[in-house]
């Protein structure tokens, strides 16, 4: 895009408000599985709806002079993660979550496994409704709010295929809602890892500051750490298991698989192993996300992949969570978390360019929604601008520009 200077006629300017999703949504079918939403999309909508899943958006130049109403097509894309702030498996009303998103400038509206498939088509419906887009969802959701000790399926469970199995259906399901509604990316949480040091023990021992050597809760640490990389290749095996089913179905359908990149040893893939997994399906629909607070997490514990697999991991992301860490606790809104050790926009291997997904806890004020929001912005502008050039090609993995 050239750049647009005032004398410019102005193009038409987008729908302000859709008159209702109603309009689009034809019907909610009630089957097993729960929700099936059939959906008749104007042109407008699709476009509204894909509006962030084309090329990047372009940086302003610095000594350019732009229409006022053209700004924000140069501004990162914020989405605001719906699931995790206020609106979790039938609790909270979608109409107020949109409308505090609105209000506080988001562009669109993300939704997390954390809620249900019955949360799916009122949510969708109540952004839609509002103007705002729903970009991006996570890959498999629940039938209904699940009850003490149960999860959902893991894609790359390490000694059960039929649960394997189980979640590629789940997967399956939620990319054909997700082309119904023309949503592009799919966030793709590959399981849990059980090891025999449990986590609750470890962030008991962290809290204690008890983790260091000679410390007592060092010899629990270094078990979880040994076992952890014992089992990196079943790991990576699992993980290719489910990606050989999953990635052909996304890449027919035209959506881009994010991969969510752990935060300790108890989940996969690691940062190692995420990267392993890039660059092995770098010719297919698959980028990580970037989690900002699993990064600080990984620092606390004192795991951080190094500065050149930062960057190597930077480059291979196609989303970026904003959300910081206390500690190891993460998921507190930009802002609310540690604060960081280096200026954010001065940290290595930070990505640029993407689009950012603001996540939060269900007690967010909209005052801070609208302060975490001015933040990112900041901080993305800033690594878009350190971003320019990227990372060398021998950390990128191959993966295509």
């Amino acid at each position: 895009m050239g750049i647009l200077r005032e004398r410019e006629p102005e193009p038409a300017a987008p729908p302000k408000r859709l008159r209702s999703a109603a309009v689009y949504i034809s019907e909610v079918i009630h089957v097993n599985p729960p929700i099936v939403v059939t959906c008749m999309v104007s042109p407008s909508l699709r476009l509204l709806i894909g509006a962030w899943s084309g090329p990047r958006r372009q940086r302003l130049p610095a000594n350019s002079v732009l229409n006022p109403r053209w700004q924000a097509a140069f501004l990162p894309v914020v989405i605001l993660c719906a699931s995790g702030l206020c609106f979790a498996s039938g609790a909270g009303e979608p109409k107020v979550l949109v409308r505090r998103a609105a209000d506080a400038g988001f562009d669109g509206i993300a939704i997390g496994d954390d809620c249900a498939r019955g949360d799916l088509a009122p949510l969708c419906a109540a952004s839609l409704g509002a103007g705002m887009s729903v970009p991006v969802i996570a890959g498999a959701f629940p039938e209904g709010p699940l009850g003490p000790g149960r999860r959902l399926p893991y894609l790359a469970s390490l000694d059960d295929s039929d649960e394997r199995r189980a979640a590629v259906a789940l997967f399956e399901f939620t990319l054909g809602f997700a082309v119904s509604l023309g949503i592009r990316v799919l966030t793709v949480h590959l399981g849990d890892v059980p090891l025999r040091a449990k986590a609750q023990d470890v962030v008991y021992r962290f809290a204690r500051r008890e983790l260091d050597e000679d410390e007592p809760g060092a010899p629990l640490w270094a078990t979880a750490i040994g076992e952890r990389m014992s089992l990196s290749a079943a790991v990576l095996d699992a993980s290719r298991y489910a990606l050989d089913r999953i990635v052909p179905r996304a890449e027919r359908a035209g959506v881009e698989l994010s991969l969510e990149v752990a935060g300790g040893p108890w989940s996969a893939p690691s940062p190692r192993e995420a990267l392993h997994l890039a660059d092995e399906y770098r010719d297919g629909p698959v980028g990580l996300v970037w989690d900002e607070a699993r990064m600080q997490a990984l620092a606390s514990l004192g795991i951080a992949p190094s500065q050149e697999r930062r960057a190597a991991l930077a480059a291979a992301a196609t989303l970026w969570r904003a959300n910081e860490a206390v500690g190891v606790e993460t998921g507190y809104l930009p802002g609310l978390g540690d604060p960081p050790t280096a200026r954010p926009e001065a940290e290595p291997g930070r990505p640029g360019g993407l689009p950012v997904i603001v996540a939060g806890r269900p007690d967010t004020t909209s005052r801070e929604l609208s302060a975490a929001r001015a933040r990112v912005v900041a901080v993305a502008i800033a690594a878009s601008d350190t971003a320019t050039n990227g990372p060398p090609d021998s950390l990128r993995g191959g993966r295509r520009p």
